[in-house]
């Protein structure tokens, strides 16, 4: 039995790490259960046996389980033989991660620059997010960084319909927040489809990606 907790704001190298773990574990011929916020954690893990050497479960958004599943989970986790990975695409809490006795914890963390990044990616900012951008992809990938706006532009989309669904720390909320108020609903989404766009368009060799980035920033951003 081995637990493996993967965490962090950077969400495209902590979910490229899942998708290795969980490839290896196809290959070992393990069994994958997924365990999901609607579920109850303590209660899919029992109903599925505490003895299941052969399986895999992925538990996600563990951030929403309540303090009886993670009270569980922190008295019983390490009887169970199956293997665990816990996957949630932020930083977790110590409280969180405690939950989890001798759990192997990789933490993926966002550079500044990128943060910057995204913090500043509002209409009205062009010259900012234009500087940041060149920044960014003298190290990283133009389809790593429409991923990461992806994320942040559901975010925003999200607080814009429902800010309750949203579970950050408050200083990430305020940042948010501050975000949100420069967008209306239809403007992230026509953004996001722009994205979507751009990025099949590279994918079949039509158009330049950072080219994209640069033009719907200056149209969308100005």
């Amino acid at each position: 039995m081995s637990i493996i907790i993967l965490h962090g704001d950077h969400s495209i190298r902590a979910y490229e790490k899942l998708h290795l773990l969980i490839k290896y574990a196809k290959r070992k011929g393990l069994e994958i259960n997924r365990i999901s916020a609607e579920d109850s954690v303590s209660e899919k893990l029992t109903s599925k046996s505490l003895f299941a050497p052969h399986a895999l479960f992925l538990i996600e958004k563990i951030k929403r389980a309540g303090k009886k599943d993670l009270k569980w989970l922190k008295e019983n986790i390490t009887r169970i033989e199956a293997e665990i990975i816990v996957y949630e695409p932020s930083k977790l809490s110590k409280t969180i991660i405690n939950s989890f006795p001798k759990a192997k914890v990789e933490e993926f963390k966002l550079p500044t620059n990128i943060w910057k990044f995204l913090d500043a990616f509002y209409p009205g900012n062009s010259r900012n997010v234009f500087r940041l951008l060149h920044e960014i992809v003298k190290k990283d990938t133009p389809e790593m960084i429409v991923g990461l706006i992806n994320w942040r532009l559901t975010d925003i989309y999200i607080f814009l319909k429902n800010p309750e669904k949203i579970s950050y720390e408050t200083w990430r909320l305020r940042k948010l927040e501050y975000q949100a108020k420069k967008y209306s609903e239809a403007k992230v989404v026509k953004i996001l489809r722009m994205l979507g766009k751009a990025d099949f368009e590279a994918k079949i060799g039509k158009n330049d990606l950072l080219t994209s980035l640069d033009l719907i920033i200056a149209i969308e951003l100005e």
